[in-house]
């Protein structure tokens, strides 16, 4: 959106659109790149989770597929199987992932169904548009500017640990407690490159009230039309979640976005109309009855919220 409102691309452009003033492609006219329905999608549909793009981080790989990895997630097969527990797992790869495969949802603009695969490939495109590095684009653009000091998006397969002080993240599973930090349960000792541009993100309660107050108040670098724009949600078929433009909006919480990785889950909400923002970590996760955890969760935060108010 911070390219969109620089006039450097254009969100209503298809993804084999030309990237402004250059003779290029939003994404690289090869094999890798080359996922189904690619002529029809646009990057706001990439955005809004409307494009169709199978999610190679959440979904097993269908087993009628005939690769090695069949029936398994693409990075618990390259981690757990291979044993290649610091792969450099790359953007190019992922997507390659869906287009070698040829996998899908749905065609574009059906549905709603939320895919991290099509932010990894928003974050190829920041990538071709910018001619910098995710890192490097993210790191200029709002941790320097905006002294986000204690937010890093790490992006190598052997970097590993989380800065110290931490948080050790855990989980629940079958009755039984398994601590991050002797079980290796891959939370706090963790390859986080297969998440880049969709949850490679390491920060602080404090980075990310700052930030979700700044960002939506429009004083982050985007702009209050760019942050309307952002905004403008839609309903996603549950019955607390409405989605825009990279931005989730949750009645009686506001505008925000959750974040999760295994052992931890934060929730990040602004609601303009009270000036209040929430941000709550929860570092065990109870994988006997997760959804029933998120939303006992979210009922806590309306009340804290309404004692706020």
């Amino acid at each position: 959106m911070l390219l969109q409102q620089q006039g450097k691309l254009n969100i209503e452009s298809k993804l084999t659109d030309v990237i402004p003033e250059t003779s290029k492609a939003y994404l690289p006219d090869t094999p890798a790149y080359a996922i189904p329905y690619k002529e029809s999608i646009t990057i706001k549909q990439l955005l809004e989770h409307r494009a169709g793009v199978f999610d190679v981080a959440n979904s097993q790989i269908p087993p009628a597929v005939s690769q090695p990895y069949a029936g398994d997630t693409y990075e618990n097969y390259i981690r757990e199987t291979l044993g290649e527990e610091e792969h450099q797992f790359t953007l190019e790869e992922l997507i390659n992932v869906v287009a070698e495969n040829q996998l899908s949802t749905n065609p574009p603009g059906e549905k709603f169904a939320y895919s991290d695969t099509g932010y990894s490939i928003l974050g190829k495109i920041i990538e071709e548009v910018s001619l910098k590095t995710y890192h490097d684009f993210i790191h200029e653009n709002f941790f320097a500017l905006h002294d986000l000091n204690g937010s890093s998006m790490p992006s190598l397969g052997n970097d590993l640990n989380l800065p110290s002080p931490f948080i050790s993240g855990d989980i629940w599973y079958q009755n039984q407690y398994y601590s991050g930090e002797t079980e290796g349960i891959y939370s706090t000792r963790n390859n986080v490159s297969a998440r880049v541009a969709e949850g490679n993100l390491i920060s602080t309660l404090n980075n990310l009230n700052r930030w979700v107050r700044g960002w939506i108040k429009g004083e982050m670098g985007l702009t209050p039309e760019t942050v309307s724009m952002m905004t403008d949600v839609q309903a996603t078929g549950e019955s607390h979640e409405y989605y825009g433009l990279g931005t989730v909006y949750t009645p009686g919480l506001g505008y925000g976005h959750n974040g999760a990785i295994l052992g931890y889950f934060t929730i990040m909400r602004y609601d303009p109309q009270s000036d209040i923002a929430i941000v709550a970590n929860v570092n065990i996760w109870n994988l006997d009855d997760f959804y029933s955890m998120l939303d006992i969760g979210y009922e806590i935060l309306k009340a804290v919220k309404q004692t706020l108010e």
